[in-house]
C-alpha cells in the first residue's frame, strides 16, 4: 500500500537555527523548557507526578543513573567519586561544609582541559556543593575574579556595619535631644 501523506519539509528552528524545528519553531530543548515554564495543558504537574512516580518505583535505579551520570560527563567510576569524597572527608573542597541531606556533592572539573559539562576524567579537581560549583564556574575558573568578589563583599559587608552603628547613633542622639528638649519646659 501507498502511503499518501504529504511529507512536511524539515525546517531548522528559529531559536537555535543549527537544530531542527521540533514544534512552535523551537528545538525540543526549548519547546520542553516552554511548555514547563508557562505550564500548557497542566504540563508542569503531570511532569512532576510522573517524574515523582518513576522515582518512587526505581530507588534502587537512582545508584545506576549516578554510576552512568560519573562514566559518560565526568568519565570515572563509582569507586573515583566515592574515594575522592572520602579524601575530602565526606566534605566540600570548596567551602568544607557537608553535603546537604541527600544531595550528592557535584563534580567540579577544570574547564580549561575540557570546556563544557564533560570532562576527560584526567582534569577533576574535587567535589563541590553545586553553589559552590557554580560559583566556580560564574567568574570563568578564575581565582583573581573570585579573590576580587570577595573583596567587594567584605567591603559592601563593612560599609553596611559601618551605616548601622551610625544609624544607631543617631537614634541614640536623638533619644537624649528629644528627652533633654522635654526636661527644659
Amino acid at each position: 500500500m501507498k502511503n499518501n501523506k504529504k511529507q512536511m519539509p524539515i525546517s531548522n528552528a528559529t531559536c537555535h537555527p543549527a537544530k531542527q524545528n521540533f514544534g512552535g519553531g523551537l528545538c525540543a530543548n526549548c519547546y520542553y523548557r516552554k511548555r514547563y515554564s508557562e505550564n500548557i495543558n497542566g504540563y508542569r504537574e503531570k511532569k512532576n507526578i510522573s517524574g515523582k512516580r518513576w522515582s518512587d518505583g526505581n530507588k534502587g535505579n537512582i545508584n545506576l543513573w549516578r554510576k552512568y551520570k560519573l562514566k559518560y560527563r565526568f568519565n570515572i567510576t563509582m569507586q573515583a567519586y566515592e574515594s575522592l569524597l572520602k579524601k575530602q572527608s565526606g566534605r566540600c573542597a570548596g567551602c568544607g561544609g557537608l553535603p546537604y541531606g541527600a544531595i550528592a556533592l557535584s563534580v567540579d572539573h577544570d574547564h580549561r582541559c575540557c570546556p563544557g559539562e564533560k570532562s576527560c576524567g584526567k582534569c577533576i579537581r574535587g567535589l563541590l556543593h553545586s553553589q559552590c560549583n557554580f560559583a566556580i564556574s560564574g567568574a570563568f575558573d578564575n581565582p583573581a575574579v573570585l579573590r576580587s568578589l570577595a573583596d567587594y563583599l567584605e567591603r559592601q559587608t563593612k560599609e553596611a556595619e559601618q551605616a548601622t552603628v551610625e544609624q544607631e547613633k543617631l537614634a541614640i542622639q536623638a533619644k537624649k535631644g528629644g528627652q533633654n528638649a522635654g526636661s527644659e519646659r
